[in-house]
């Protein structure tokens, strides 16, 4: 498990833009490439197989949450069943839909 903190960390964060260059929206469930040469994506933001992609590719992208004190903290790699339960339970008709905790 990884926690990174996106405002010093992340190798694209610039600090006069308003989603600090990283594509930052606050709280949320999202994928980081581990070289943080990307901006982060979003689940809400994915098409289901785009996000499928994503967790697939996991040797090169954490899947996580971000906090609204700009961090990102990864989640352990889920396997093939795990991963569809998790589109089963957040994946609504096509769309995701953030977990209520």
């Amino acid at each position: 498990m990884a926690i990174i903190d996106l405002k010093t960390e992340h190798t694209l964060y610039d600090e006069n833009a308003a989603d600090g260059g990283i594509n930052y929206q606050g709280h949320g469930a999202a994928f980081l490439k581990k070289d943080l040469s990307e901006p982060l994506q979003y689940c809400e933001d994915l098409e289901r197989e785009e996000a499928q992609e994503l967790f697939d590719a996991h040797e090169d992208y954490y899947f996580g949450d971000t906090s609204l004190s700009w961090e990102f903290t990864s989640k352990p790699p889920m396997g093939k069943g795990k991963v569809a339960m998790w589109f089963a339970k957040y994946w609504k008709n096509g769309y995701y839909e953030e977990p209520y905790e």
